[in-house]
């Protein structure tokens, strides 16, 4: 008996089966509305989907690492406060990733960066971010872009993305609510999210030890394996040395080396880039345990993420995590030095 045939045509009937059922069931609500708890009047079913003294005990496990309202407000690309034309939440069924969507006239954008009179925003899975949200309502929506590394952005793409169940508040009688807030007024609101982004980069600022705008000039790629001490093309960890521009605080070198992954600063190949850098690579608990002559080939200053380093174009503006509309250099090397305490 060939069990080989019989698992593969198992496996494949299963498959089937999965598949048509999903494509019932995307036939079945295509361009539909997704029913949350709509038992309850309006304001209710917004609260019980979405503050957080309901949300933390029933909300998918997947979501219950919050997005505090700080970062939400420093980091979107849009903050729009308008009114849903949606009746509730639609969405648009795909293959793999069906695509929940709320189109909003925008009344006013706070980031200043929405141009135009209607946006479509998705939260890209069948879940109640936009429960108790009916046409006419008043809302307030964080909106962040894509990463175009992540799989999100493989998924759906080029979108206005909502930050999650965190990022919509639903305005009622000038009061908002939602996960953070259960009827706060909507100008306290608003003066929380201003306050917030006039604060953006001070994290990395104080904590960063130099911020340094340079050019590449040099990549060394070194291993961090306790197994492979060769080095080729696919080795992801660098030491990178940049040539100088400006630095906070002075730095009297002409040049600046630091460990990073080698994908963190690929958009800065070409370019000029502001870098935050922080001493203590080899403190680190990933690579402390690392026998000294490893351990000494890594450069000491080190920078963690891509949301440390910003990309200077053409247009004289610096691009990224905080400021994804982008700010005028000398603008943003007078906020660090400003956070820096730097006189």
């Amino acid at each position: 008996m060939n069990y080989k045939l019989i698992s593969l045509v198992g496996i494949a009937t299963i498959a089937t089966i999965l598949v048509y059922a999903f494509n019932q069931y995307n036939s079945n609500n295509y361009n539909t509305h997704v029913v949350c708890s709509n038992d309850k009047e309006p304001l209710e079913q917004f609260r019980q989907t979405h503050l957080r003294e309901y949300y933390v005990i029933n909300g998918p496990i997947s979501e219950l690492v919050e997005y505090p309202l700080d970062y939400m407000a420093r980091s979107a690309k849009y903050i729009i406060i308008g009114t849903s034309v949606t009746e509730g939440t639609e969405y648009k069924a795909g293959m793999n990733y069906p695509k929940i969507y709320a189109i909003v006239n925008v009344e006013q954008d706070l980031a200043g960066n929405f141009k135009g009179n209607e946006i479509t925003i998705t939260s890209g899975r069948l879940a109640c971010h936009f429960a108790g949200i009916y046409y006419g309502d008043r809302i307030l929506v964080f909106v962040r872009e894509l990463d175009k590394d992540s799989l999100l952005y493989s998924a759906y793409g080029n979108v206005n993305f909502l930050y999650g169940i965190w990022g919509i508040y639903k305005i009622v009688d000038g009061k908002a609510y939602g996960y953070y807030y259960d009827g706060i007024p909507l100008d306290d609101l608003i003066k929380i999210i201003q306050d917030a982004r006039a604060d953006r980069i001070k994290d990395l600022a104080v904590n960063s030890d130099y911020a340094i705008v340079g050019r590449i000039k040099g990549i060394e790629r070194v291993s961090t394996s306790p197994d492979i001490t060769e080095v080729d093309e696919h080795t992801l960890t660098t030491n990178v040395t940049v040539e100088v521009y400006n630095a906070m605080p002075s730095y009297k070198g002409k040049e600046f080396t630091f460990f990073v992954d080698i994908d963190v600063i690929q958009d800065c190949k070409d370019r000029i880039c502001l870098f935050f850098i922080r001493h203590g690579t080899h403190e680190d608990e990933l690579y402390k345990h690392l026998p000294y002559e490893r351990l000494s080939k890594l450069a000491e200053y080190y920078i963690s993420n891509n949301d440390s380093v910003y990309i200077i174009m053409d247009d004289g503006k610096v691009y990224g995590k905080e400021y994804p509309e982008g700010i005028v250099l000398d603008e943003l090397l007078a906020r660090i030095r400003m956070f820096k305490g730097i006189g």
